[in-house]
């Protein structure tokens, strides 16, 4: 049933306007999704720029490293050394303490010519010279081996030193490459998901807005025509009331103009009326049908 052509303007009215409050809220939706995609974008390549100094100062440090340690692992390194350089410092300590012990007890044997340890007398004179020659090679060799340790030791102190300068490059390749970098790694790939998921939402969304814009437009054209054919019902209504009253005052009066030509006119008028309903006909099925239209597509 067609309905009345002040009840079509109505309903044509509201479906416009809700298409327009449908059209604000998805922009705004489209403007948030816009922010978003931009406050993501921004922190991955603030972060992708991080990532890039990350890794270039873990290449120049792992290379002040390899330069102390080649290809060994600096923390094995310093146990190593730090061992090599107890034991030296050991080794050396006692070396100096037994050149002390060894003159004492060569002094010992000279001046009782007995065994310095147990003092009991030598079997033969050729038996004290032995143990005078061995004790006397042990105190002469001595000093030389001290002098040896002692420069092994200060070799390894300032190997131990090149070592302890770069603890802190190598544990900041050891945070670098095992933390930090994995950490912003994982990082910025959750944000380009992000990103990529942004863009496609965005994606949605101005499609979603195209067609919303189509039919907002559609629903414009189809209220254009609802509002010309409410307007022409109108006119119609009057003319055909005029007409009326005219065809009741010609019945009284003589005049040149017959009552057959004022029912010819409203002849004319009702085939007008007619081709308005026709129309209008025409405008509610377009707008029902891109109601249904608009309906499936939103669900």
């Amino acid at each position: 049933a067609i309905p009345p052509p002040e009840d079509l303007e109505k309903e044509v009215e509201r479906a416009v306007r809700q298409k327009e409050r449908q059209i604000r809220g998805l922009q705004e939706r489209l403007d948030r999704a816009v922010a978003a995609g931009s406050l993501a974008a921004s922190k991955a390549d603030h972060l992708s720029g991080l990532v890039a100094q990350r890794e270039k100062e873990l290449t120049e440090k792992t290379a002040a490293v390899r330069r102390v340690v080649g290809a060994e692992d600096y923390d094995l390194l310093v146990e190593e050394v730090e061992a090599r350089h107890r034991q030296l410092a050991a080794e050396t300590s006692l070396a100096r303490s037994s050149a002390d012990v060894y003159s004492d007890l060569l002094g010992t044997l000279h001046a009782k010519h007995a065994c310095p340890v147990c003092e009991r007398s030598f079997p033969s004179r050729l038996d004290e010279e032995t143990v005078g020659t061995r004790l006397r090679r042990l105190v002469e060799d001595l000093p030389k081996t001290v002098a040896e340790k002692a420069t092994e030791e200060r070799t390894v102190e300032r190997r131990l030193a090149d070592l302890r300068a770069i603890k802190t490059a190598a544990e900041d390749v050891d945070r670098l490459k095992l933390v930090e970098l994995p950490e912003m790694t994982r990082e910025l790939g959750r944000l380009q998901e992000e990103r990529e998921k942004t863009e496609l939402d965005l994606q949605e969304l101005r499609s979603e807005m195209t067609g919303l814009a189509l039919e907002e437009k559609r629903l414009q054209a189809v209220k254009r025509k609802a509002d010309d054919i409410a307007r022409l019902c109108r006119e119609s209504r009057l003319l055909a009331t005029d007409c009326g009253y005219l065809e009741g005052e010609l019945a009284g009066a003589d005049l040149s103009v017959s009552v057959a030509d004022v029912q010819a006119l409203l002849s004319q008028l009702e085939q007008r009326r007619q081709q308005y309903n026709t129309d209008l006909a025409a405008v509610i099925r377009e707008h029902r049908a891109k109601q249904a239209d608009a309906q499936s597509w939103s669900d």
